[in-house]
């Protein structure tokens, strides 16, 4: 038996490198861990019945997942569809004791949260889960978006639907700090140092991609240095897309704006307002760093000043005049 074990150690990858999908270089002596797995002091499992958890089970799990959800809705669903209850009495456990007794509010949560709930996404070739994606952006609301506020799209959903480059934009700022997984960041700066000058390249920019010009420019990818810095650049597309829009009059839709490619653009007075001051913040600190002149002085500021009278944008009101300040001449 002491042979056959050994034989089986041998042959057998551990847990580990079996879910790396390395070589499992294993000790003669029984009892001794991997050579990876005692270099990384980790745990060395031999396990013959062990799988490796895959992309595909991964998919298949939150389809799973998203139909017990369906089920949860609209429990006489489950009629047509030939499931087991079993992800209704998991959803009837989960819910709060208060509202057990009736099912109204229980169904009312139910739909609530099936609006919210995020969508897994595919990056590359690499899978974000809705879980994580709620995450991010809630570190992304608590700890970022007060520095910058302008991302009117805040529901992850919803965020993606205007522009995608915009999601993984907010994604990898989260991420910067706050990484879940450590190759996540690594995929993020791959496709936003690929899909950022796409996005610049567009003949008419919609006030998201002006939001993502502004997000890069105020957190650059890691992957750049000084000399290549694309802050100044990004910094002068987007002020300049702004003022095609007509932010730069605090007007939302501005009627001598909204044409050709800009005829559907709707905002409101405060969301263009912000996105301009956002954008002179952006310039001028550019400015700044390079020792060139700002861009921004050349416009006044009394409609997006009129705009942000309320107390939720003091921070970048204030940003926007200090900014002002060191670049008078």
């Amino acid at each position: 038996m002491a042979s056959g074990e050994e034989r089986a150690r041998r042959n057998v990858a551990c847990v580990n490198c079996r879910d790396s999908k390395v070589r499992c270089k294993t000790e003669q002596s029984s009892g001794q861990a991997c050579q990876r797995c005692a270099r990384l002091k980790i745990s060395c499992v031999f396990d013959k019945r062990h799988k490796r958890v895959t992309r595909r089970s991964k998919l298949e799990q939150l389809e799973r997942e998203l139909e017990s959800i369906k089920q949860a809705v609209d429990p006489q669903s489950r009629s047509s569809v030939g499931h087991s209850p079993q992800p209704l009495q998991q959803a009837g456990r989960a819910a709060s004791p208060a509202s057990r007794g009736a099912s109204g509010p229980t169904l009312a949560q139910a739909k609530q949260f099936s609006s919210l709930a995020s969508k897994p996404r595919m990056l590359g070739q690499q899978l974000v889960s809705g879980c994580d994606i709620d995450w991010y952006f809630g570190k992304f609301l608590e700890c970022y978006h007060g520095l910058m506020p302008v991302l009117r799209k805040k529901a992850p959903n919803e965020c993606f639907d205007a522009n995608p480059t915009l999601f993984w934009t907010v994604v990898y700022v989260a991420c910067r700090r706050y990484a879940r997984d450590s190759a996540l960041l690594s995929a993020l700066v791959e496709h936003l140092g690929a899909h950022m000058w796409t996005v610049a390249a567009a003949p008419a920019l919609s006030l998201e991609a002006i939001h993502t010009l502004v997000l890069l420019g105020t957190w650059p990818l890691p992957s750049i240095r000084f000399m290549t810095d694309p802050t100044p650049t990004l910094a002068c597309l987007s002020l300049n897309a702004a003022k095609l829009l007509g932010c730069h009059t605090g007007r939302g839709s501005h009627p001598h704006f909204a044409l050709g490619p800009r005829q559907p653009f709707a905002a409101s007075d405060e969301q263009v307002s912000s996105t301009w001051m956002a954008c002179c913040v952006l310039a001028q600190r550019a400015a700044r760093s390079s020792g060139t002149p700002p861009p921004a002085i050349q416009f006044g500021d009394t409609g997006p000043s009129r705009a942000l009278q309320s107390y939720a944008w003091a921070g970048l009101v204030a940003v926007y005049k200090t900014q002002r300040f060191l670049n008078h001449w």
